[in-house]
C-alpha cells in the first residue's frame, strides 16, 4: 500500500510544472512522430490520423465505447509508432522525438507516482 505524504505548495508547483513539460514533450513528439510517418510511410499515418478521428467519433456515441475504444486505438497506435520508429531508428527525425517521448513518459510515471503517494489520485 502507498504511504500518504503531503506536498508542500513549493512541491505542488514544481510538479504543476513537470507536468505542463511533460504533457508539451508527449504532444510534440508524438505529433512529430505522426507527421514523419505521413511523408516517410503513408500507411502508417493515415491510420495513425484516422484513429484519432475514430476515437473523437466514438466520444460523440457513447461513453462505455469511447473508453474501449479508446484504450484499442491507443494500442494500436502505439504499435503503428513503434513499428516506424523501428524501421527508421536510426534517422534523426525519428529518434530524436522518440526519446523525447520516452523521456516524457518516465516524467509522466514520475508524477503520476508523486501525486498517488501524496493522495491527490484517490478521487480519480
Amino acid at each position: 500500500m502507498i504511504s500518504e505524504v503531503n506536498l508542500s505548495e513549493a512541491e505542488f508547483l514544481i510538479v504543476g510544472w513537470a507536468l505542463a513539460v511533460v504533457v508539451c514533450g508527449v504532444v510534440a513528439s508524438w505529433l512529430i512522430l505522426v507527421m514523419q510517418a505521413f511523408f516517410h510511410d503513408k500507411r502508417i499515418g493515415f491510420a495513425c490520423a484516422f484513429g484519432g478521428a475514430a476515437a473523437a467519433l466514438a466520444m460523440a456515441i457513447s461513453q462505455t465505447l469511447s473508453h474501449v475504444l479508446l484504450w484499442t486505438l491507443l494500442t494500436v497506435n502505439i504499435g503503428l509508432i513503434g513499428w516506424f520508429v523501428w524501421l527508421y531508428a536510426r534517422k534523426p527525425f525519428v529518434y530524436i522525438p522518440a526519446i523525447v517521448l520516452l523521456l516524457s513518459a518516465m516524467g509522466g510515471f514520475w508524477i503520476w507516482w508523486r501525486l498517488a503517494r501524496a493522495g491527490l489520485l484517490s478521487a480519480i
